[in-house]
Formats: C-alpha cells, sequence, structure tokens
C-alpha cells in the first residue's frame, strides 16, 4: 500500500509541475500576444494567443480553429520578430519574478532579414521595412524602460536609426576603424 500511494504522490508532483509550468506559461503569453499585435506580426490579429510550446520548444499561435507552428508561418522576417517577443516576454517574466537568471539579453543582429550583408542601394529597403526596424527597437526600449532599467538589452546591429532615443542607447558605434576587437589587438603569426 505504501508503495501505491507513493506512486500516486510522484503522479500527483508531475502534474502539478505540469500545471504550474503551463500557467507561468499562460502569464507569458499574455505579454507575447500583445506585442506581437503590437509589432502588427503575421497572423498575430487572427490569433487569441502567441504563447511558447513546450512540446515543439519554439513559438506557436492558437487560433479558434487550430494551433500553428512558427514554422508555418511567413518568413526570417516574422520569425526573428516571434523570437523578439518571446525572449522580451520570458525575460520580463523571469525578472519580474525574482528568478536566479541574467538580468540581460544579447541580440546579435535582429534586423539581418531587413539589411543584407552589404546594403548596396538602402533606397531600396521600404518605408516598411523602415518602421519595422523601429518597431523593434522601439518595443527594446520600451521593455527595458518597463522594468525599471532592471533589464539590459545588447544589441549588436548594422541598424543606425536617426531617432534621438535610439542614438542615446547607442554606447559604441563600432564604423570607420572602430571594431568590438580593436586592430591593434591582433598580433599576426
Amino acid at each position: 500500500m505504501r508503495e501505491r500511494i507513493a506512486e500516486l504522490q510522484e503522479l500527483v508532483d508531475a502534474d502539478d509541475v505540469r500545471a504550474e509550468t503551463e500557467s507561468r506559461l499562460s502569464r507569458i503569453a499574455l505579454e507575447m500576444t500583445d506585442w506581437a499585435r503590437e509589432l502588427d506580426l503575421e497572423h498575430a490579429d487572427d490569433a487569441e494567443e502567441v504563447r511558447i510550446s513546450l512540446s515543439l520548444l519554439n513559438v506557436v499561435l492558437r487560433t479558434e480553429t487550430s494551433r500553428i507552428p512558427l514554422t508555418r508561418i511567413g518568413s526570417a522576417k516574422s520569425w526573428i520578430r516571434y523570437h523578439l517577443v518571446a525572449h522580451l516576454a520570458l525575460h520580463t517574466y523571469l525578472l519580474k519574478h525574482q528568478r536566479p537568471v541574467p538580468h540581460f539579453i544579447m541580440f546579435d543582429q535582429p534586423t539581418q532579414a531587413f539589411f543584407p550583408e552589404e546594403v548596396h542601394d538602402v533606397g531600396a529597403l521600404t518605408d516598411a521595412d523602415w518602421e519595422a526596424v523601429r518597431s523593434y527597437f522601439s518595443l527594446m526600449r520600451d521593455v527595458v524602460n518597463r522594468n525599471g532599467q532592471g533589464l539590459q538589452i545588447i544589441v549588436c546591429d548594422h541598424v543606425n536609426l536617426r531617432d534621438e532615443w535610439f542614438r542615446d542607447a547607442v554606447i559604441e558605434n563600432w564604423r570607420q576603424g572602430k571594431a568590438l576587437i580593436p586592430t591593434d589587438w591582433i598580433i599576426e603569426a
């Protein structure tokens, strides 16, 4: 009988963990859904919920009739934007609940889908592209401010917006010979 009680207790505990995990992911999904709509992401307006799926370890959209995995949504632009929303919502939740994780996020070239390695004709980028890029950085700024500066977001990217708030946030502009690794550090073999 004791063995049976122990087996049942294990099942209850495992169910509690799953239920608690889903509950927390649902709270994170609230912000993910709001921010996905704010960024006007593909299918976000049709979704009842944008969330992180534990079974897929990826972003999914729940609609009235189906569940759409990120792999079936649009292009690299959409994927990057949905991942941005997921990271920001997850880190906001973890910070708010004082979880022991670093209070920073590092994004490497989140605008890469908009800007090829070499932009031959900047005029070829549409106003919609520039607005989408600006919306990325505006959301990042808003999330940092919302978290009372308790979250630091570090971004390495080629984009250089003219907005004053953007320029104020730039710590280093690695152009014209300035680089993450200074050239005088490089020793030729």
